[in-house]
This record gives structure tokens, sequence and C-alpha cells, in this order.
């Protein structure tokens, strides 16, 4: 957050709370990241390299046939909120929150996306 980063404390707090309650729930968020690449793999105009997948993030490649700013907006309208970090590259974030079933529908969701552009 960089040196103008005030009440630290908040976030310190947040870190705390983390290790104390939900550190043993964090491999299962690193597992479904897994899965999820895993999953990307079988989808035509994607790229993931799994060598890289190690937490809980997931970054891959979209085809530059596709419009990125469409694919987002389209998954967004579907239900499912990813991130662009680059023209064509987008990261997935998994957390406590999210449940293998919805992991498998989020690749659905991206497969009937790239599918209809």
């Amino acid at each position: 957050l960089g040196g103008g980063m005030r009440q630290a404390g908040i976030l310190a707090a947040a870190g705390i709370f983390a290790i104390n309650n939900n550190l043993e729930k964090l491999n299962n968020d690193h597992i479904l990241a897994k899965q999820f690449a895993n999953e990307l793999q079988n989808i035509n105009k994607i790229h993931c390299d799994l060598n890289k997948i190690h937490t809980n993030i997931v970054i891959f490649e979209i085809d530059q046939s596709i419009n990125i700013t469409q694919f987002l907006v389209n998954c967004k309208n579907n239900g499912l909120l990813i991130s662009t970090i680059g023209s064509q590259t987008i990261r997935a974030v998994f957390h406590l929150d999210i449940s293998k079933e919805e992991m498998l529908k989020s690749i659905d969701i991206i497969e009937n996306v790239i599918k209809g552009i």
C-alpha cells in the first residue's frame, strides 16, 4: 500500500484474524485455484501456465481475437467477477467463500462467454 498507508492496525487486525481463524481453509483456496487452472486448459482460446499456479491466484491469457472488455462485461453479466491485469491477461482470485460448485460454474461461464463472442 506504499508509504502513505495509514491505519495499518486495521490491516494488521484482518491479518491476525485470518491467521487465527482461517489459515487451515487457505489450502482449500489453493486447491480450487489449481483445479480452476486445470479446467481452463480445456477451453479454446485460453492459455494458463499451470507451473505458475502456486497460490489462490490464477493468471491466464485470452486469445488476441477476443475483445477483453466485452469478455469481462459478459462474464460479469453472468455473475463472474474477474479482472484484467494486462491487454489480454486476466486474474482470478479464490477465497474461503468460493465453493467447488462455484468454481465449476465459473468455468462454464467463461466457456459460454468465449463461445458467444
